[in-house]
């Protein structure tokens, strides 16, 4: 079975961990071209049996399919790697809510108000974040932890 992995709707892993969670045997290849960590982490939490880069060759996806058909899991090492290494979330949970309300547009003194924490302490967490991620600024911190799936 074939599926998009973003939809605008509803998500193409979402619908795979769907119909494995029904038990209806389905076996599901995902051809991608996102390949973060994040993704790859999703897929196989999702239990695909195959997740292959968008720009593989015809070949190799005809391949991918006979051993998926043949009862494999065929998920390229570099991806495997890419996906162990990226699950290492250096972020706090603290660190992680803070990051999560300001992705969602919020200020330091609304996420002050809403976590019940002085603004200091929000400057203070931020600065943390960046350095542990190496963010040059908070919107660097958040592509790096939304690519890496930590928010």
């Amino acid at each position: 079975m074939w599926f998009v992995v973003e939809l605008p709707v509803v998500d193409g892993l979402a619908i795979a961990g769907q119909l494995r969670g029904h038990g209806c045997g389905t076996k599901v290849v995902v051809l991608s071209a996102l390949d973060k960590p994040a993704v790859v982490r999703a897929a196989l939490s999702n239990s695909v049996q195959a997740f292959l880069p968008k720009g593989v060759s015809i070949d190799k996806l005809v391949e991918t399919v006979r051993r998926v058909h043949d009862g494999e899991t065929v998920i390229g090492a570099e991806l495997i790697s890419a996906a162990l290494s990226g699950e290492l979330n250096p972020l706090t949970s603290r660190e992680r809510e803070v990051l999560t309300l300001l992705a969602g547009g919020e200020t330091a003194k609304e996420v002050s108000r809403e976590l019940h924490i002085a603004v200091g302490t929000v400057s203070n967490t931020v600065t943390r974040i960046l350095q542990k991620l190496r963010a040059r600024n908070k919107v660097d911190a958040i592509r790096i932890a939304k690519e890496n799936g930590w928010i």
